[in-house]
Protein backbone atom coordinates (compact mmCIF):
# COMPACT_ATOMS: atom_id res chain seq x y z
CA UNK A 1 0.00 0.00 0.00
CA UNK A 2 1.28 3.46 -0.85
CA UNK A 3 -0.14 6.67 0.57
CA UNK A 4 0.47 10.38 0.15
CA UNK A 5 -0.78 12.99 2.59
CA UNK A 6 -2.69 10.33 4.54
CA UNK A 7 -4.64 9.00 1.53
CA UNK A 8 -4.08 5.67 -0.21
CA UNK A 9 -2.87 6.19 -3.78
CA UNK A 10 -1.92 2.61 -4.72
CA UNK A 11 -2.66 -0.76 -3.19
CA UNK A 12 -2.22 -4.44 -3.94
CA UNK A 13 -3.93 -7.33 -2.19
CA UNK A 14 -3.67 -10.78 -3.75
CA UNK A 15 -6.98 -11.93 -2.30
CA UNK A 16 -9.12 -8.93 -3.18
CA UNK A 17 -11.02 -7.93 -6.25
CA UNK A 18 -9.60 -5.98 -7.89
CA UNK A 19 -6.12 -7.01 -6.78
CA UNK A 20 -4.64 -3.60 -7.65
CA UNK A 21 -6.17 -0.20 -7.07
CA UNK A 22 -4.85 3.24 -7.97
CA UNK A 23 -2.62 4.37 -10.79
CA UNK A 24 0.73 2.60 -11.23
CA UNK A 25 3.64 4.47 -9.70
CA UNK A 26 6.29 5.81 -12.11
CA UNK A 27 8.80 3.11 -11.06
CA UNK A 28 6.40 0.20 -11.69
CA UNK A 29 6.77 -1.88 -14.84
CA UNK A 30 3.35 -2.59 -16.30
CA UNK A 31 2.58 -6.29 -16.60
CA UNK A 32 2.09 -5.99 -20.36
CA UNK A 33 5.58 -4.45 -20.69
CA UNK A 34 7.28 -7.18 -18.65
CA UNK A 35 9.60 -9.30 -20.83
CA UNK A 36 8.02 -12.49 -19.42
CA UNK A 37 4.46 -11.39 -20.26
CA UNK A 38 2.78 -13.66 -22.83
CA UNK A 39 -0.43 -12.09 -24.14
CA UNK A 40 -1.60 -15.53 -25.30
CA UNK A 41 -1.35 -17.08 -21.84
CA UNK A 42 -1.33 -14.22 -19.34
CA UNK A 43 -4.13 -11.91 -18.35
CA UNK A 44 -3.31 -8.45 -17.08
CA UNK A 45 -5.84 -5.78 -16.20
CA UNK A 46 -4.97 -2.23 -17.21
CA UNK A 47 -2.58 -0.74 -14.68
CA UNK A 48 -1.36 -4.08 -13.30
CA UNK A 49 2.16 -3.29 -12.17
CA UNK A 50 4.74 -6.01 -11.67
CA UNK A 51 6.93 -4.49 -8.97
CA UNK A 52 7.47 -6.93 -6.12
CA UNK A 53 7.30 -6.02 -2.45
CA UNK A 54 11.07 -5.55 -2.13
CA UNK A 55 11.15 -3.20 -5.11
CA UNK A 56 8.16 -1.25 -3.78
CA UNK A 57 9.83 -0.89 -0.37
CA UNK A 58 13.02 0.38 -2.00
CA UNK A 59 11.11 3.09 -3.85
CA UNK A 60 8.63 4.03 -1.12
CA UNK A 61 10.58 3.75 2.11
CA UNK A 62 13.58 1.60 3.01
CA UNK A 63 15.49 -0.57 0.56
CA UNK A 64 15.54 -4.02 2.24
CA UNK A 65 18.64 -4.96 0.25
CA UNK A 66 20.48 -1.91 1.60
CA UNK A 67 19.94 -2.73 5.29
CA UNK A 68 22.25 -5.06 7.13
CA UNK A 69 24.19 -5.58 10.34
CA UNK A 70 26.46 -2.61 9.57
CA UNK A 71 23.62 -0.16 8.82
CA UNK A 72 23.83 2.95 11.00
CA UNK A 73 20.51 3.91 12.58
CA UNK A 74 19.87 7.40 13.97
CA UNK A 75 16.81 9.24 15.20
CA UNK A 76 13.37 7.90 15.91
CA UNK A 77 10.87 5.99 13.80
CA UNK A 78 7.63 7.66 12.85
CA UNK A 79 4.28 5.90 12.52
CA UNK A 80 2.27 6.33 9.34
CA UNK A 81 -0.92 8.28 9.99
CA UNK A 82 -4.05 8.71 7.92
CA UNK A 83 -5.60 12.06 7.16
CA UNK A 84 -8.27 13.29 9.59
CA UNK A 85 -11.63 11.69 8.88
CA UNK A 86 -10.19 8.75 6.91
CA UNK A 87 -11.56 5.73 8.68
CA UNK A 88 -10.27 2.21 8.65
CA UNK A 89 -11.25 -1.02 10.32
CA UNK A 90 -9.08 -3.70 11.82
CA UNK A 91 -6.16 -4.77 9.68
CA UNK A 92 -6.93 -8.05 7.88
CA UNK A 93 -5.05 -10.98 9.35
CA UNK A 94 -4.28 -9.26 12.63
CA UNK A 95 -4.19 -11.28 15.81
CA UNK A 96 -7.27 -10.97 18.03
CA UNK A 97 -6.92 -8.75 21.09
Amino acid sequence: MAAENGRVIRRFAAESAPEREGDPRPWETLAVDDPDFDPGDDEAPAGAGTAGARSACAHLSVDPDGVGPDTEVRGHGRPALTAPGVGHGAFPGRLPL
